[in-house]
């Protein structure tokens, strides 16, 4: 064998040793990892959970199209957040005044005053269950009307709560009431709607729209 040969062979065992080193070595911007220390989890940002939406604030507006008397209407809503009694509504802020207190909210006919109120929504809260709570409506609100009635009722936010009618005023005066006692994981909260036999398909309807938007939150 001659000497170029040996030259070239020496050559070609060098560039290898020298690639084979260089596999073994760690990039410049990688840090060696030391085996007995347990390597710790990356998350990737397509695995990464998205915020909770925090949904309508207090005070939020917008504009709805509801059947009234048996036409269409589009009427402005306003979202109500009450704390204090723990729940959440979307209300009719030009046909109703929000009346805010410690233990109740109401929502009453911006035409009326609130002495003498015939057209109204109020809203409580109660710590004992909605069975519980609607058996004592029903028989209290047999006293003053001569036709109440008690059964389910699925709102669209809220499910399945207890719905209570009540007609034919013992006094005389035509007025109606309808009680929504709602299911919470604190107790139940009460809303009770209040209107006349001509008013029924006017602010009956009003309410039952707006408890479909009804949605107990904790206290």
């Amino acid at each position: 064998m001659n000497s170029k040969k040996l030259i070239i062979i020496s050559l070609s065992l060098i560039l290898i040793i020298a690639a084979l080193a260089g596999c073994n070595k760690p990039a410049a911007d990688e840090k060696p990892v030391d085996e007995d220390k347990p390597v710790e989890a990356t998350t990737s940002p397509d695995t990464v959970e998205p915020e909770a939406e925090t949904g309508m604030k207090d005070g939020e507006r917008y504009e709805a199209t509801i059947l009234l008397e048996g036409s269409e209407e589009k009427v402005g809503y306003e979202h109500a957040i009450s704390k204090n009694v723990g729940f959440e509504i979307d209300y009719e802020y030009d046909s109703l005044a929000r009346e805010s207190e410690s233990d109740h909210e109401r929502f009453i006919s911006v035409f009326e005053t609130d002495d003498d109120a015939w057209n109204y929504l109020d809203v409580t809260s109660s710590t004992e269950s909605a069975d519980s709570v609607a058996e004592a409506l029903t028989a209290s609100l047999s006293n003053d009307f001569d036709s109440v009635e008690k059964h389910p009722i699925t709102l669209d936010k809220s499910g399945e709560c207890v719905y209570i009618t009540a007609y034919g005023a013992k006094d005389g005066s035509g007025r109606m009431q309808t009680v929504y006692v709602v299911p919470a994981t604190d107790g139940c909260r009460v809303a009770e709607a209040h209107y006349t036999i001509e008013s029924a398909e006017g602010f009956g309807a009003r309410f039952g729209n707006m408890m479909n938007t009804f949605s107990p939150i904790a206290e």
